[in-house]
């Protein structure tokens, strides 16, 4: 029956032979959707095996796109102790203390990042109250710890995206929200509604009293009423009989928001966009946003584009590291 089944295995499946009755199955299945896992042989995954530190590095460094080089030792097993430093590195994991083990005295090298991963149980402590950091990780161990953070700070649809970083930064910041629990529509237009709730979180904007609207296609009841209302009064979007909520935000309308909301200024040295005249209304906002050098400065400004929702939030988590 084994020979037969990996005889018909698909060689592109997201399932393994192996894992289907084992208790980190779908972790690992969820790995393997986004393409990190590639190291099976015949549909076997092998979940028991020890993962070594070559292993390691080599899954980290499809996960981050580069590699990431926190071991000092490059041969042997992959630890509990490092799988924590590397989640908390790649994570940006916040520093917690809230748990207590045994064997991890507040003197080890990896104490902050083991006591992190642990409080937000993305690694698990066992039973008996240690954690035993220099033991081997499983690669069922590994697979469960890194769907766990992939779903506390990543968005199933960003974990290969370009701009994964950047939404990454402002979701762990509680700034952005998703289309879904689990998806954040990357490709999607950002609507007009949407970038007006992003950039209330992202400056916490405080007026006082928050104006009613007169606009006809806007309730009080909407979920985005109160950021509508903040951004219209501050002139960060322009004011119009409708406010069309809906609507993709075009590039231009985009630089007249982070402009006036930041409050950036022009350089001193004119950037040349060839689709962009000195008499727009929108050039010095077009300038100023160009001058941070968020976006890219080469070939042509196109501000008649719709901005996706990960050209936002690109735009936006550069703009408020600087």
């Amino acid at each position: 029956m084994g020979k037969q089944a990996i005889s018909y295995y698909p060689q592109n499946a997201d399932w393994y032979i192996d894992t289907v009755n084992h208790p980190n199955n779908k972790q690992i299945q969820a790995l393997a959707s986004y393409g990190l896992l590639n190291d099976t042989k015949n549909g076997f995954y092998q979940p028991n095996k020890v993962v070594d530190r070559a292993q390691a590095e080599k899954l980290f460094a499809i996960l981050t796109g580069e590699k990431v080089g926190l071991m000092a030792a490059t041969t042997g097993a992959f630890t509990r102790a490092e799988l924590s430093q590397y989640i908390v590195q790649i994570y940006d994991v916040p520093k917690l203390e809230k748990v207590t083990l045994t064997d991890v005295p507040v003197n080890h090298q990896n104490y902050s990042a083991i006591q992190s991963v642990v409080s937000l149980k993305i690694v698990s402590k066992n039973p008996d109250g240690t954690f035993k950091p220099n033991q081997p990780v499983t690669k069922a161990e590994m697979a469960a710890a890194l769907s766990q953070a992939i779903s506390i700070y990543w968005y199933k649809d960003t974990v290969t995206h370009w701009a994964r970083d950047e939404i990454s930064y402002l979701k762990r910041r509680n700034l952005v929200s998703g289309i879904s629990a689990t998806k954040f529509g990357p490709n999607q237009p950002i609507t007009r509604a949407q970038a007006a709730v992003l950039i209330d979180r992202a400056l916490k904007i405080k007026v006082d009293p928050v104006k009613k609207l007169s606009f006809t296609d806007v309730k009080p009841t909407d979920p985005a009423y109160a950021s509508i209302s903040k951004v219209v009064q501050l002139g960060l979007i322009e004011k119009t009989q409708a406010f069309e909520p809906n609507k993709p935000m075009k590039r231009k309308e985009i630089a007249l928001l982070f402009s006036r909301g930041l409050d950036l200024k022009p350089g001193e040295k004119p950037i040349v966009f060839k689709d962009v005249k000195t008499n727009s209304k929108y050039y010095e906002s077009i300038q100023a946003l160009a001058s941070t050098r968020v976006i890219s400065t080469n070939g042509p400004f196109n501000p008649e584009n719709d901005l996706t929702r990960a050209q936002f939030a690109s735009i936006l988590a550069k703009l408020l590291q600087k």
